[in-house]
């Protein structure tokens, strides 16, 4: 990481200023304080370190799962419940019993 000293009148003065000699965003910058002075009439200045972030690789989007088809020769083939079929025991009619 590529990092320069600034004195500027605030930290963020130091912040954009380092930043733009850096040639990337004032967000992407950290910034450390190595000294703050007063000086005469209330009059401050800061000396900083201004380092370019790490840039952080973007998450990965999720992998969208991919929707498996049968294969073309084989067919899902519904079939209809199967009726359970007791046999009835014959009855006597009035009838068979003359």
């Amino acid at each position: 990481m590529p990092s320069i000293e600034i004195t500027a009148k605030s930290v963020e003065d130091a912040r954009t200023s380092g930043a733009a000699r850096l040639g990337v965003e004032p967000d992407a910058v950290n910034v450390t304080v190595i000294e703050e002075t007063k000086g005469l009439f209330g009059k401050s200045q800061v000396r900083v370190r201004v380092e370019a972030a790490e840039a952080t690789p973007a998450p990965a989007a999720p992998a969208t799962p991919v929707a498996k088809e049968a294969p073309a020769g084989r067919k899902k083939i519904e079939r209809a419940p199967k009726a359970e079929a007791k046999p009835k025991a014959a009855e006597p009619t009035p009838e068979d019993t003359t």
